[in-house]
């Protein structure tokens, strides 16, 4: 949210100021914490706003009511805080929000408002004869349906054999009936009911076998041939070449042959090696080793599976796959004996279909895969299988009572009821325009009542809310402990502004928002004039406001809180403790702004280090802003404030500290001086040397480290 200060640029130096939804604003009296209520409450108001008489900043009133702004995009409900008179009107009386201009005319509108709603009440009592007649016939027809669904509802809990819900009763079937429907899958439902849990199946695999490279082997065997150099020629024929090739296995050089008897002699053994040479050798090993089984597929176990899922069809289908991979395998064995037969000759290719088993394996994983998923589901199948069944009973009880047809007697019946919607809206609409009339004076009492608890809660039983009536008009008065009226002379304004205070808290919830308006609250020095107990009620309520417990008073969403304060220990002790970081990293300068006025700006507090940590931190900080501005006489003060607190909370002797030294006794003892009436002080330092000599006292009592560590200036 971006203000424009450029119209007060005598109070702020920047063109604008923006907002968070939280904001903490500290300023001295004077900084422009009261100007800057005024210009959001100017710029951001959803109502109208205008300098009265009394040069004060006021809603714009019509008949006693406030006046919406010409543009209301980017407008909030604005609501500032600044102590007893912002809420307490001058009759000492809470001022109520909505109340205007009192009940005066009240009494004499009202009377004909009463004769009208007379009149209507009068019309509805002929309405409301016809209406009980035509009720009575649809409440006949209403409890027929209702004792059929009591009775099927019964009759679906007693059918033991779907084990439907032992609790079915008549408010479940009428729920259910939008759910009636017919199945055909009865048989397969029922055994789900009936299932228990099996373990999963494990994955399934058809064959490692690959085809295509036991194919591609076979033609690489059929299509080589040997090159004999010296043939020999009586070897021309396949089984000559066998007779001979066995016979070299069973004979040495020398050895009778055991066909013909002769000897085997060098000359016929080295022909023979020749012809049987080493690439024919290759190639008879190769054609030796082409070694081919049938195979034989396992089938699927049909127990292994939940009875929803039959293996059978599967089953048929890896049989068929095992005889077409056994053909296969059988067609490569057929040529690989034929390439045995006769090891020289050139085969052609063989140009077989391989079997795929993709296909099949996929169906497999999927059946396995389902099997297995519904295992893991199996609760909620039978439930699921549970409820398609009640619904098939639901469907057969309908049909059984004509369901149909009763409620679309009960409908018809229905149409006949007189609508009595209009005049009763007539009534209802007069007797709200008569409540409206009389809530013009908005009570209060309900808000007074949690005063008061929330004032005996921090123990100011003597300061108690008691409403009285004077000419229609709400007043309150303050009792004490005793129910004794305490003089408003009486009360002092500490006590004044409390009650202020929680009134307009209390009464955020209640703020009559018709346009439903975003807010922001203001609180512009809150604490005044109050003792510490009241100062912890002002910032444990501030607390709960901002942490957004009640979003009817405070959504951290869409509304702002700002609170700004010139009382350094409210300021610390009223925004949130602790700067530990959020899961996000962020700590409470990430999520809320902390401002400090100095020197008609806005300084941007980002981190704890930059902030207040103790009122005399606040010392200094304001000893810095007062040196940036070169204020001589304001500079000594502050510096006798510091002097004063580091004595005492050190417990150090004032004769020590300052040793006696006539500079410094003369400038900085406090106990010779009067604070408040520097002006009338005389003396020739100036500000540079004020600083200097500041600096000096604590650097000669061995405190150089604390000035360095607190003043910016230094």
């Amino acid at each position: 949210m971006k203000i424009d200060l450029t119209s007060r640029e005598n109070i702020f130096q920047e063109d604008n100021v923006e907002f968070k939804n939280k904001n903490f604003i500290f300023g001295k009296n004077g900084s422009g914490k009261s100007t800057l209520c005024d210009l959001i409450k100017m710029q951001k108001h959803l109502y109208r706003t205008e300098i009265n008489s009394n040069h004060e900043l006021v809603e714009v009133k019509e008949n006693g009511k406030s006046v919406l702004s010409d543009k209301q995009e980017g407008k909030f409900d604005v609501r500032i805080f600044q102590g007893f008179e912002s809420v307490i009107g001058e009759n000492n009386s809470l001022n109520a929000i909505a109340l205007s201009n009192g009940n005066k005319d009240i009494e004499k509108k009202l009377k004909p408002l009463v004769k009208e709603l007379e009149e209507l009440e009068g019309k509805k009592q002929i309405e409301d004869s016809n209406y009980s007649k035509a009720t009575q016939n649809y409440s006949k027809q209403k409890k027929k349906i209702d004792k059929w669904y009591s009775d099927a509802a019964k009759a679906i809990k007693q059918n033991t054999q779907y084990q439907i819900d032992p609790n079915y009763n008549k408010n479940k079937f009428e729920k259910d009936l939008n759910k009636s429907k017919r199945v055909e899958n009865l048989e397969e439902l029922n055994n789900i009911i009936k299932e228990t849990g099996k373990k999963p199946v494990d994955n399934y695999f058809l064959s490692n076998l690959d085809l295509e490279e036991m194919l591609n082997g076979v033609n690489n065997i059929l299509v080589k041939t040997v090159e004999i150099p010296q043939k020999c020629n009586e070897l021309n024929t396949s089984e000559k070449e066998g007779f001979a090739r066995q016979g070299m296995s069973l004979h040495e050089e020398n050895d009778d042959c055991l066909f013909c008897g002769n000897k085997l002699t060098r000359e016929r053994l080295n022909k023979l090696n020749q012809h049987f040479n080493e690439e024919y050798q290759k190639l008879e090993e190769e054609v030796l080793s082409a070694k081919f089984e049938k195979i034989t597929l396992k089938k699927i176990n049909q127990q292994d599976f939940y009875t929803k899922f039959n293996v059978e069809e599967i089953n048929i289908m890896i049989l068929e796959k095992e005889k077409e991979i056994n053909k296969f395998i059988e067609n490569l064995l057929n040529a690989i004996n034929q390439k045995k037969e006769d090891i020289t000759k050139n085969f052609n290719i063989l140009e077989l279909e391989i079997p795929q088993t993709i296909e099949l394996q996929m169906k497999i994983d999927k059946l396995i895969r389902d099997n297995n998923l519904f295992g893991e589901n199996l609760n909620k199948n039978i439930n699921d299988a549970k409820e398609s069944i009640k619904c098939h009973l639901i469907s057969i009880e309908c049909e059984k009572f004509n369901f149909i047809f009763e409620e679309s007697e009960l409908t018809n019946l229905k149409r006949l009821i007189p609508d009595l919607t209009k005049i009763n809206k007539d009534i209802e609409a007069k007797n709200r325009e008569i409540r409206e009339l009389k809530g013009q004076q908005k009570d209060t009492s309900e808000i007074a009542l949690l005063i008061n608890e929330r004032l005996k809660r921090a123990g100011k039983e003597d300061l108690q809310l008691k409403k009285i009536d004077n000419d229609g008009f709400e007043r309150y008065e303050i009792q004490d402990g005793e129910n004794e009226v305490r003089s408003i002379r009486g009360i002092s304004t500490g006590e004044k502004n409390i009650i202020a205070f929680l009134y307009f808290i209390y009464s955020l919830g209640d703020i009559e928002n018709q346009q439903n308006k975003s807010k922001i609250l203001i609180f512009d020095d809150p604490m005044n004039s109050n003792d510490d107990t009241m100062q912890y009620l002002i910032i444990t309520e501030l607390q709960k406001l901002y942490s957004g417990n009640d979003n009817n008073k405070f959504n951290p969403q869409k509304d702002y809180f700002l609170c700004l304060t010139h009382n350094v220990h409210f300021y610390l002790n009223v925004q949130p403790h602790g700067n530990h970081k959020d899961k996000n990293g962020k700590t409470k300068y990430d999520k809320i702004n902390f401002f400090r006025i100095e020197n008609q700006k806005f300084r941007l507090i980002k981190n704890e280090k930059e902030d207040f940590k103790t009122n005399y931190a606040g010392l200094w900080i304001e000893l810095s802003e007062l040196c940036e501005r070169n204020l001589k006489y304001a500079i000594l003060n502050s510096m006798r404030r510091i002097i004063e607190t580091f004595i005492k909370f050190n417990n150090l002797k004032k004769e020590d500290f300052y040793r006696e030294n006539e500079l410094y006794l003369k400038l900085f003892n406090v106990n010779c001086h009067a604070i408040d009436d520097l002006t009338q002080e005389q003396f020739t330092e100036t500000a540079d040397d004020l600083k200097r000599i500041f600096a000096e006292i604590f650097k000669e009592n061995g405190f150089e480290n604390h000035v360095k560590n607190y003043w910016t200036h230094n």
